[in-house]
Formats: structure tokens, sequence, C-alpha cells
């Protein structure tokens, strides 16, 4: 999923401006089987995931059995943010969680400069929710709204099964009059951990550790040339260079080198993926 949010207030009487401090999140409600009533038992975390130091990836998942499953659980649904904005602010961000309600092992620094990844996951069961702008943006900023002062970045799932929700957030940033800051998240399915952290590993990493230097080149992004396309493509970087490739399912279909992909494919979605350098993301390609 993709999301593009543009600064347009040049457009309201002549007064451009910059919206300072902005962080856009997204609430997910992925009530896995029948969570009505007494029915509600979906747990969340949040993980690293795809070598990531941070976490990129909410998920939410259970672990009980309903009736008319042939399978059992756990079932999950992650989503995982892959791209998001850069620290153009001139402040430090603080990533900061409390040790018996959070993640404090996953505190951190975003210096201006760096990408910012998700910088708060926050949840509520159905009888806690949000019901003032300045409760939302508490807790977008990583804040307990019923205790402000406490920043709590990532919280830890201890009520325990029940029908919920959670938020998860990317920011703040500054966004000028008439840009557009573009956010990308990915939502996969899995039947256990393992697997979901497994798919999650083929899209992308998000919030490398190391700061990067002002007018220093941005990670290297590539795809097939074309994409979608009917015969072969090639995919831009060195001829020597390897690239596995997988499908929707995360199944490696072949292995190649940078000259071109492609023959004897199936039509479809795949995932590109680098084995010989590790600050390429993966990327997707369409075969039709």
């Amino acid at each position: 999923m993709e999301f593009e949010i543009k600064n347009v207030t040049g457009r309201w009487q002549g007064r451009p401006r910059t919206l300072k401090r902005m962080i856009v999140g997204w609430f997910v409600d992925a009530d896995i089987g029948n969570e009505g009533g007494t029915s509600g038992n979906d747990l969340c975390f949040v993980s690293p995931s795809g070598g990531s130091a941070y976490p990129n990836l909410a998920a939410q998942y259970q672990l009980a059995q309903e009736m008319g499953w042939s399978d059992p659980p756990p079932y999950l649904e992650g989503f995982k943010l892959v791209t998001g904005q850069v620290n153009n602010t001139s402040d430090t961000i603080h990533v900061r969680s409390q040790p018996t309600i959070g993640y404090p092992e996953y505190d951190h620094d975003i210096l201006p400069g760096q990408p910012i990844g998700m910088t708060a996951f926050q949840f509520f069961t159905i009888n806690i929710d949000l019901s003032t702008p300045g409760e939302c943006y508490l807790e977008l900023s990583g804040r307990y709204y019923p205790v402000p002062d406490t920043l709590n970045s990532y919280q830890r799932d201890t009520y325990g099964p029940s029908d919920k929700r959670f938020l998860m957030a990317c920011g703040p940033f500054d966004l000028p009059n008439d840009s557009t800051a573009k956010f990308v998240l990915y939502i996969i399915a899995a039947v256990d951990s393992t697997n979901l952290m497994y798919k999650a590993g083929l899209v992308g990493v998000e919030s490398p550790p190391s700061p990067i230097a002002r007018n220093a080149p941005g990670p290297v992004r590539y795809s097939s040339v074309p994409d979608p396309f009917t015969s072969f493509a090639k995919v831009p970087g060195h001829a020597s260079e390897r690239f596995a490739l997988y499908d929707i399912s995360g199944r490696r279909v072949g292995v190649y080198k940078g000259d071109r992909i492609g023959e004897e494919l199936a039509a479809g979605v795949y995932f590109i993926r680098s084995l010989d350098s590790k600050d390429k993301p993966s990327r997707i390609v369409k075969v039709r």
C-alpha cells in the first residue's frame, strides 16, 4: 500500500506554510477470526525484521482455534513500513519505552538526516480508545495518553487476548508547502512467526543505525527495466552481481546475474533481492 501526503496550504488565501513536526500513523483492526463479544482474543507485538536493528514490523495474531478452522493457530497478520521519511527537523528524535509496559531494548535516537522508521506502536482494547485530537497526537508521538508525560514509544501487549486494534506511526518531520511525503506499507499474512519474519525480510529494511551524511547519495533502489515486462528484463547493477528471484509465496524460483532475468517465468509478481549487497532493499517486478 502506498500513501502520499501533500502540503497544499498555498492554495488557501495565498499563505503557504511548512507543516511542522508532522506524524503519520495507521490504525489497524485486523480482527483475526471472530472478535465479537466474548470471542475477542487477538494479541499484538512489534519486531525488527530483515536485518533492521529496530522495530519496523507490527503484527496482530491469535492463539485460539475457532470453530470451523481446519488448521491450528497461530495466525498472524503483519504490517511493515519500508518507506518512511527522513528526520528533516533540527532536533534528535528520542525513541524510548518504559521497562514494564514497553520494549526498552529498542530504545534509540534518530539524528537529523537519518531515515525515520516506525517510531511508535500503541494498541487499544475495545474499552480503551482515543476520543480527542490531543490524545491522538500523544499516541502518535509515542506517549501514553492517560499519563501524557510518560514516553512509551513501543507498547508491550500486557492486556492478554482481547478485541483490540493497534496504531503504528512515523515521525515527526517537517513538510514544506507543495511537497509530498510518501509512505509504503506491506501487509503480510503468515501461519507462524517464523514464516512472518521470513516474508517480512523480503520487502526491505528501514531505519539504518548510522546517520546519513549531508549531500550523500541515498540507498540504491532498483527494479527491472522495463517493469512490468513480457519476455526478459535487465536489472541495473554490476554484471557479476547475483540476484535471487522469489514468487509471491516467498519461494525462491531462481538466481540470476545483473544482466537479464525473466526467461521461462510464469506470469505473476516476483521479488528481486540482491545476494551480494546488504545495502539494496528487495524490489517487486511484474511479469505479464
